[in-house]
């Protein structure tokens, strides 16, 4: 299960790194378009609303950029008894992958749901074992088991 989520997941990082590389060359062309048919104070909007919109895709890519860089840096193959980057953990409020957020994720029919440990829940989780208890928001949650 564990190897089919980080596959998920670099497949998701991969296809979001791609769309904003498209993103950013469309805006470009576009741009470059308003510059050639604009006059005057519209040629200045159109200008600067598509650089506000490349730079906005640009963070984004950087974002994303540095996600994918902490997630290939990730030893999955690694077992730990503690709660790491890495760990697929079996929780009284369900699964929890640690390694970076994408949402929630569904592996053969299991709902997952994708955590940095940087979280409010991975900070309370970090290095936790199975049998530890937290309590988050004033919610107990108990670590079930990890991988």
């Amino acid at each position: 299960m564990k190897q089919k989520l980080q596959e998920q997941i670099a497949a998701i990082l991969q296809t979001k790194i791609s769309d904003l590389s498209n993103d950013i060359a469309q805006a470009q062309r576009s741009a470059n378009e308003e510059t050639k048919s604009s006059a005057g104070d519209k040629y200045e909007t159109g200008r600067a609303m598509a650089h506000n919109t490349i730079a906005m895709y640009q963070n984004q890519m950087t974002q994303f950029l540095a996600d994918k860089q902490l997630f290939d840096s990730i030893n999955f193959e690694q077992h730990s008894d503690k709660i790491t980057n890495g760990s697929l953990v079996n929780t009284s409020i369900g699964m929890l992958f640690f390694a970076i957020s994408v949402g929630k994720q569904l592996v053969d029919g299991t709902a997952i749901q994708t955590l940095s440990m940087g979280s409010p829940l991975g900070k309370e989780l970090y290095l936790k074992q199975k049998g530890d208890t937290v309590m988050l928001n004033g919610k107990k949650i108990s670590v079930l088991d990890l991988s």
